[in-house]
């Protein structure tokens, strides 16, 4: 049974945050423990742009690492524990930023890219780190199914 075994095997989560420039995270199917919900995404998008990052976050993501090593997928990228919506979410909100840094107009929209927000693309995006000491998908999914029903 997944939830038995994932019991006495949880990962280790740091308390200290480090920052990781959001392109170097992955957010393709390896990462994280689901795959990536456009809807979530989509929505995430939007309040951050309406100036709401860090408002309606209730954790940080967590990167993956094994042995006292991060874990990077095959697009080089490290992985993800939790967090890929508000990863994707962010390098989707990155890309808005730039367009407008780049002369790029959007009339119909009014962003609000707050200090905080904008720090996430200039200095990277906290994250915890998860240290695993078993690298099984099943440890890592139960793990996230446990925390996700906390909040529930």
């Amino acid at each position: 049974c997944i939830r038995d075994r994932s019991s006495s095997v949880q990962p280790r989560i740091s308390r200290e945050r480090i920052r990781v420039p959001l392109d170097q995270i992955s957010i393709s199917d390896q990462s994280s423990w689901r795959k990536l919900h456009l809807p979530r995404r989509d929505d995430l998008v939007m309040q951050f742009l309406r100036g709401g990052y860090l408002k309606n976050i209730t954790r940080i993501p967590i990167l993956r690492n094994f042995n006292g090593k991060p874990r990077f997928g095959t697009d080089g990228r490290r992985l993800l524990i939790d967090g890929k919506s508000t990863t994707a979410a962010l390098l989707q909100c990155m890309e808005v930023y730039s367009a407008s840094q780049d002369g790029q107009v959007f009339p119909e929209r009014c962003y609000d890219f707050t200090e905080s927000l904008v720090s996430v693309f200039t200095e990277g995006l906290e994250c915890l780190v998860g240290e695993l000491e078993d690298d099984s998908e099943d440890v890592i999914f139960a793990y996230c199914v446990g925390i996700h029903d906390a909040i529930a």
